[in-house]
């Protein structure tokens, strides 16, 4: 059951950025021309403020911020899973961190890495970056789903 609604949630997240993509790509190219406008002077030299990166898939942003949620529900359902006696935290790393504010610090540190590794990954391959963080927004997914089935006593 769990793993029914993983799919059907990964699903529905990846429609809505696919979504999103669309509509971003055509506001984009509409308003392309005026919008290059105001990067250039009179003369046609290019100004101080820099034209936005057309080389950037539009999924690639709904995404960071899709991993970013994902992980605050993570920390939400894993606090909550242990709580109740349901659980036990198996992760080494979260009995050496600890909990509370240096655990939320350290998934802000993952989040930062995940961003920055795609951005790295768009420059060269666009396609790959997307698909690298369409999958860890479906593990972190799956990840939260179980959690919060384990908190309800599932």
């Amino acid at each position: 059951m769990c793993l029914r609604r993983a799919v059907f949630f990964t699903g529905a997240i990846l429609v809505a950025v696919c979504a999103a993509a669309q509509d971003s790509r055509a506001e984009s190219s509409a308003a392309g021309v005026a919008a290059q406008s105001l990067y250039t002077s009179d003369l046609g030299a290019p100004t101080a403020i820099a034209a936005p990166d057309r080389h950037r898939p539009a999924a690639l942003t709904p995404l960071y911020a899709g991993y970013a949620g994902l992980n605050v529900a993570d920390m939400d359902s894993t606090r909550r899973a242990l709580g109740n006696g349901n659980a036990r935290e198996n992760n080494p790393a979260a009995g050496a961190l600890g909990g509370g504010l240096v655990m939320m610090s350290a998934k802000a540190a993952v989040t930062a890495a995940v961003i920055v590794a795609g951005e790295k990954m768009r420059k060269k391959h666009p396609k790959a970056a997307v698909g690298f963080v369409a999958a860890l927004d479906a593990v972190m997914a799956v990840v939260v789903l179980h959690n919060y089935d384990v908190a309800r006593g599932r």
